[in-house]
């Protein structure tokens, strides 16, 4: 296994870069959501006695088990003779929050387990083509998941956002009967808003992120099987042969038919080991090309085209 060795070019590239956003925008979205704490105010007053009018109070926050918030009265205040400690808000979206936030946690820390991979085993990362494969197999099924659970907590914030507005008024059995009940207030929900935007933030993050960790995998890139099997052997075009590069250096029954079709196919040796095979069998060669150089030189009309074709 290869030493943890720091190296922050990956964070340079959209790789890292992003990830490095994704991990901001998940603590952005648990925050938002899990530190929430609201209440809803409505004034009572007894028809008994006009004018005095009393605040009753319900508390709710993540996660947001409304049906358990229960309305209190002022301290040593009993208004109309209610039990308003019976009295709750209606409705539990528990679920689709908790599953919120809980998503984002986990995404939060593996986004700290990529970075430390990026950064600390960039190597590693990128010889494995199974680390690749299960970061990129994560990044769609994250993406995916930030739709699913973005639009349920979307859905039930909007369903909260009724629960604890006016419409509480007709859900209260008091305010039904002898209780003159009007609705005053219910603590701002911004904040709520915000972490839906991030969820959906989070699912464009992770979808664009795909691209970029599907070019790290075998799928977009060619194996290095493949490519060392291909580097095995080398062809001259042109010549209509193939020979190995073991023997290429050494393809002593025709050294100067090797020679001419190397000089004529010097432009296909873009590999620096095939060239370095093409220097070893000139030096190989010299010798008998330049007899040639000279023997041409002695002739009217010697040129290098020549001593080729000889």
């Amino acid at each position: 296994m290869s030493t943890f060795q720091i190296n922050l070019n990956p964070l340079k590239e959209p790789l890292g870069f992003i990830k490095v956003l994704e991990w901001f925008a998940s603590i952005f979205a648990f925050a938002t959501c899990g530190g929430f704490k609201g209440k809803t105010e409505i004034q009572a007053s007894c028809p008994s006695k006009p004018g005095d009018n009393k605040t009753v109070t319900a508390t709710f926050g993540y996660p947001f088990r409304l049906n358990q918030a229960s309305f209190h009265a002022p301290p040593n205040v009993n208004v109309c003779e209610v039990k308003w400690e019976d009295q709750v808000l209606i409705g539990d979206y528990s679920s689709s929050a908790q599953f919120y936030v809980t998503f984002a946690v986990f995404v939060f820390l593996y986004c700290i387990a990529a970075l430390l991979l990026y950064v600390g085993y960039t190597n590693l990362y990128r010889d494995s083509r199974k680390l690749t494969m299960i970061d990129f197999i994560v990044t769609l099924v994250a993406a995916f998941l930030w739709l699913v659970s973005s639009s349920a907590w979307a859905k039930a914030l909007t369903d909260i956002k009724i629960a604890t507005g006016h419409s509480i008024i007709g859900e209260l059995e008091p305010c039904r009967s002898k209780v003159s009940c009007h609705f005053v207030s219910v603590t701002s929900m911004g904040s709520l808003n915000v972490s839906v935007i991030f969820g959906f933030l989070n699912m464009i993050l992770w979808g664009g992120n795909a691209w970029f960790v599907y070019k790290e995998t075998s799928l977009h890139s060619p194996s290095n099987t493949s490519t060392s099997h291909s580097q095995g052997e080398l062809h001259v075009p042109g010549s209509g042969c193939r020979e190995d590069e073991g023997n290429l250096a050494t393809a002593a029954p025709h050294p100067q038919r090797n020679l001419c079709e190397l000089l004529q196919n010097l432009a296909s040796y873009n590999d620096p080991h095939n060239i370095r095979q093409l220097f070893l069998l000139l030096h190989s060669n010299s010798h008998t090309l330049f007899s040639k150089v000279q023997y041409q030189d002695q002739e009217p009309g010697g040129t290098l085209e020549n001593v080729v074709q000889a």
